[in-house]
């Protein structure tokens, strides 16, 4: 009888025992999905509202006559009004053109009126600047429906910076320190111009946090291998923070005209809301590398990321691939991504919409934490 009772007893313990490991394991699987999924995606894009959000074309990189561009300011403005653009940042080298209405009180420089007196022939073009493109006349952004973004281009360390949102004209001293005193942001612009390491970019973005990225797309692609960098530099950010990545023509001609710009998302279409993106990287990158008379590139409509199911899905216009891409390597293919595609040790995913005459479109980096 006694040991009848022990074996049944044993037989309960046992059954009792099984039952609370599965629960256990249950609960574990059940915390290690939510963990994976729910509390790890960093979404720059989401207080983006893509159904209500207007969508406009920003290039944060313009000189003028001003220092050492080929059109007098007003000029410029009214190409990229007539490209379809909203949004334009005047990054004269070393001197500080805005406000726009105040354009006439600027004066040309040296170097342009030195093209003029020898007969320089624009950049692709078979005429020199005109004598009286040396009258400068101001415009007024309200009119030309445009955000007028004040800034400069600066150097640190001989790598070309722009300063953003302050009146800082001059590289003296440490231009990244003086750009934070005046409470502006700046970009890493045209890399590759110079030779720096992953490390040098890296040190300097942990050590300023004003230092929102560096521009990928500069010129006609002058530097694709940034994108490979870019990758290498988020990569070592992981555990610091995202380095948002900026698309812009450095324009000083037409010959640059339209080949990459931002996207900015907006409930209204002011400085304030601009600025605000360019902390968050609510925006994206577009190359078209055949400019506005080539073929319309990729446009992104909406972003959703599914924290529970650990997703990121991608609605979009004109494209002929969506590829997804983690430390420079190809991670998946389609419009959906899915966390269990990425290994463990990738902690940070973006796409790649590839469109028409080799555009293509891409996303800020989307962080696992």
């Amino acid at each position: 009888m006694e040991l009848k009772n022990y074996y049944r007893n044993s037989f309960v313990l046992t059954i009792f025992i099984r039952t609370a490991l599965i629960l256990l394991l249950i609960s574990a699987i059940s915390f290690h999905g939510q963990s994976q999924s729910v509390r790890q995606i960093q979404n720059p894009y989401e207080h983006v509202d893509w159904t209500k959000y207007k969508q406009y074309k920003a290039n944060l990189n313009a000189h003028t006559l001003v220092s050492n561009g080929w059109m007098n300011p007003q000029s410029v403005v009214e190409e990229y009004k007539k490209s379809g653009y909203h949004i334009l940042a005047i990054t004269d080298r070393h001197i500080v053109t805005y406000p726009w209405n105040e354009f006439s009180r600027f004066k040309t420089s040296d170097l342009s009126f030195s093209r003029i007196y020898h007969i320089v022939p624009k950049p692709f073009e078979d005429h020199s600047i005109p004598l009286q493109d040396t009258v400068f006349k101001g415009v007024d952004p309200l009119k030309a429906e445009m955000v007028a973004i004040q800034g400069s281009a600066l150097l640190h360390e001989k790598h070309g910076v722009n300063s953003y949102f302050n009146d800082l004209d001059n590289s003296e001293g440490n231009v990244l320190d003086a750009t934070a005193a005046k409470k502006g942001l700046a970009v890493l612009n045209h890399p590759g111009l110079e030779k720096f390491s992953v490390g040098w970019y890296v040190n300097l973005l942990k050590q300023y946090q004003h230092l929102k990225g560096i521009e990928i797309f500069n010129s006609n692609g002058r530097y694709p291998r940034l994108l490979r960098t870019w990758d290498s530099i988020q990569t070592a950010m992981a555990s610091a923070r995202p380095v948002w990545g900026f698309s812009n023509d450095d324009f000083y001609s037409k010959r640059d005209l339209g080949k990459n710009w931002n996207v900015f998302p907006l409930s209204r279409l002011n400085e304030k809301e601009v600025r605000v993106a360019m902390e968050k990287g609510a925006f994206y990158l577009v190359h078209a590398p055949q400019g506005v008379k080539g073929p319309q590139p990729p446009a992104i409509k909406s972003i959703q990321v599914d924290r529970k199911k650990g997703t990121i899905r991608i609605e979009s216009t004109g494209q002929d691939s969506v590829v997804w891409i983690s430390g420079g390597i190809k991670m998946g293919e389609g419009e959906v991504f899915s966390l269990k595609d990425l290994p463990a040790k990738s902690k940070y995913v973006r796409a790649e919409i590839h469109g028409a005459g080799n555009s293509f479109v891409c996303t800020q980096p989307f962080f696992v934490k």
